[in-house]
């Protein structure tokens, strides 16, 4: 069972709720133990590109696997607004046969003009068993 998160974490703009059993690997990257991990980023936006677009792109990029890894499509969950687009999706990584839960939250960032990026990647096992403690997590980021 995780403790309640509750020591503010901040990377430039960004910030979200963490707690002790977290360890800091870099400035913008955390891990819980080989459960999970968080990195937070930032990234500038180009002149050409409105931010629906950018958005729309990181939907599409965000929804598929990678060399080791498929996506599981049933389990996709999309939140767009005009400023931000949540990701959230499952991966079945067969080497390992296991599933990893992935959720990822880019925002326009009203200070630098760019975008900042959360992403949150769990085993599924640990998400399934502790869904409120990773939720609140999540639902503590602010930008």
């Amino acid at each position: 069972k995780y403790k309640k998160p509750d020591t503010q974490i901040t990377y430039n703009s960004q910030s979200i709720l963490l707690d002790d059993q977290w360890s800091q690997a870099a400035d913008n990257m955390f891990f819980l133990g080989d459960v999970a991990v968080l990195v937070m980023s930032d990234f500038p936006a180009s002149k050409d590109s409105s931010t629906e677009k950018v958005l729309d792109s990181f939907c599409r990029i965000f929804s598929l696997g990678t060399q080791n890894s498929y996506a599981i499509w049933n389990n996709r969950k999309i939140e767009k607004t005009k400023k931000s687009l949540s990701v959230g999706i499952s991966y079945y990584l067969p080497k390992e046969n296991a599933v990893s839960r992935d959720f990822k939250i880019i925002t326009k960032n009203s200070k630098t003009e760019g975008f900042s990026v959360i992403s949150l990647t769990v085993f599924d096992n640990a998400y399934k068993a502790n869904k409120d403690y990773f939720d609140s997590i999540l639902n503590s980021y602010k930008n």
